[in-house]
């Protein structure tokens, strides 16, 4: 599956997570990003493009794919995403459908920098009928998630959109 691994703001493309993600059989793909006003349009772009079809987003990143994934009808891994209406206002303007299938969100119990609590309410703020959200809350790591982690929740969000296409035909 064509993959977009999309950084954090401030942060880099580690190698060692696009390892994680390429060693579960994914075909990933990374910009470097200095966070702007374009930034979205730029990803939105860089998608369509390339005709990705998964996102995995980390902190700001994670906010990127919450909302690409909304107007693109993507599958998304969300990693200690930064969600919060204030910064929604930032980019749902130009989102003008929602449609994201299926949402898989990991958050860090013991998150300093992203208060996972106020990710949880507001993704269940955002529920609709028609978008499948599946949470794993992960005690005892931070916003970073430990390498073994990561994999882990990279092959348990992979699991729940291959059953999530299954059962829906």
């Amino acid at each position: 599956m064509k993959t977009l691994y999309i950084h954090g703001f401030g942060g880099s493309v580690p190698e060692e997570k696009l390892n994680i993600l390429k060693a579960q059989g994914l075909e990933v793909y990374a910009l470097h990003l200095k966070y702007d006003h374009q930034s979205y349009f730029l990803l939105k772009d860089y998608i369509l493009g390339n005709n990705l079809e998964y996102l995995v987003g980390s902190s700001h990143g994670g906010f990127m794919a919450y909302w690409l994934a909304e107007e693109l009808a993507l599958p998304c891994l969300l990693l200690n995403p930064h969600l919060s209406l204030s910064a929604r206002k930032k980019v749902s303007p130009t989102v003008s459908q929602l449609s994201c299938p299926i949402c898989t969100v990991a958050l860090g119990g013991e998150d300093q920098l992203v208060d996972p609590n106020r990710s949880l309410q507001y993704l269940e703020a955002e529920q609709r009928p028609d978008k499948v959200v599946k949470i794993k809350w992960v005690e005892r790591q931070g916003h970073s998630f430990d390498l073994e982690v990561l994999q882990e929740i990279v092959a348990w969000s992979l699991e729940e959109i291959k059953i999530f296409y299954k059962e829906k035909g």
